[in-house]
């Protein structure tokens, strides 16, 4: 997604699932007129805690339609539900574009949850 666009995320949900070095998201489903537009590569993602609600989803790779991007993407996680917001950005890819941000809420599913020491 594109900086400085507001998109609604029903109808999309980040597949989790548990590897062997973690929890990762394999599967990434965006509906929407933009949204379509929108391809996740490379997955699956490995996941982290940063916090009690806090997530860091690792090496994201995005094909956008102004330009593609590619880095750590923060989340929170609550209930089952990532809240993403714009302040939250990874690099173009190549360096020198604009960078991608993703800003609503999106449903995990199965419901994820985890245990921050």
């Amino acid at each position: 997604m594109h900086a400085h666009r507001d998109d609604q995320f029903e109808r999309n949900h980040f597949e989790f699932r548990r590897a062997q070095s973690g929890t990762e998201i394999n599967n990434i489903t965006l509906a929407g007129t933009l949204c379509n537009a929108v391809a996740f590569t490379a997955q699956p993602y490995d996941v982290s805690a940063t916090s009690a609600t806090g997530i860091l989803i690792h090496d994201v790779q995005v094909v956008g339609i102004t330009g593609n991007c590619r880095g750590d993407l923060a989340a929170t996680l609550s209930g089952g539900v990532l809240s993403f917001s714009h302040s939250n950005t990874i690099p173009s890819d190549p360096p020198g574009g604009s960078p991608c941000s993703m800003k609503g809420t999106v449903s995990t599913s199965p419901s994820a949850s985890y245990t921050y020491p």
